[in-house]
C-alpha cells in the first residue's frame, strides 16, 4: 500500500497534465484546456451551475408559514436543521485536507467548489434560522445538535472516517 505524502505547491519539473489523480506528477498549474480527464471540467461546470448564496432566497413564505406549525412541527425543523450543519460544517475542512493528497490540479479544483459549498450549505442553515427565531434560539440549537444522541450516532461513521484520514498515516487506501 502506497504511503502519501502532501503533494507541493508548485513542482516545474513536472507536466502540467498530471499522471495519476492521487500520487502522479503535476506541477501544480490548471490549464483547464489540457487535462487528463477532460469530464472533470463538465463536473467543474456542473457544480459552479448550482451556486446559490442563502440572502438570494426569500423567506418571507417560510416566515408567515412557521406561525402555523405546533410546537413539535416546529422542533423537529429545527432539529434537522441544525443537524444538517452540524456534518455539513465538517465537510469544508476535511475537503481542503483531502486536496493536500491530491495530484490532479482538476480534482483540486473541485474539491475546492465543494468545500465553498459546504461553507454555503451550512450559512443557508444559519440564515434559515436567523428569520424564524432570535439568536439565543439558534445558539441553543446548534449546541444540542453538538450533544445529541442521534445525531452523534448518524455522524459517528462519517466523523471516524474524517478523523481517521486526519490522523492515520495516508495511504491510497485510507
Amino acid at each position: 500500500m502506497e504511503t502519501l505524502t502532501k503533494q507541493p505547491l508548485m513542482d516545474p519539473e513536472a507536466p502540467n497534465r498530471s499522471t495519476a489523480i492521487v500520487g502522479g506528477a503535476s506541477s501544480g498549474l490548471l490549464n483547464w484546456n489540457d487535462i487528463a480527464h477532460p469530464h472533470m471540467y463538465d463536473l467543474y461546470q456542473a457544480l459552479l451551475a448550482n451556486f446559490w448564496k442563502a440572502q438570494e432566497i426569500n423567506m418571507q413564505d417560510d416566515i408567515k408559514n412557521w406561525d402555523s406549525l405546533t410546537d413539535t412541527e416546529k422542533d423537529v425543523f429545527l432539529r434537522i436543521n441544525t443537524q444538517l450543519a452540524s456534518l455539513d460544517s465538517l465537510q469544508t475542512p476535511t475537503m481542503t485536507q483531502v486536496m493536500d493528497y491530491v495530484s490532479d490540479s482538476s480534482f483540486k479544483s473541485i474539491f475546492a467548489v465543494i468545500a465553498q459549498q459546504e461553507a454555503v450549505h451550512t450559512e443557508s442553515y444559519s440564515y434559515v434560522l436567523s428569520s424564524l427565531v432570535p439568536l439565543d434560539e439558534q445558539n441553543r440549537r446548534f449546541d444540542e445538535a453538538k450533544n445529541d444522541p442521534l445525531v452523534r450516532k448518524r455522524n459517528a461513521r462519517i466523523l471516524s472516517a474524517y478523523e481517521a484520514f486526519r490522523k492515520k498515516k495516508k495511504t491510497t487506501k485510507n
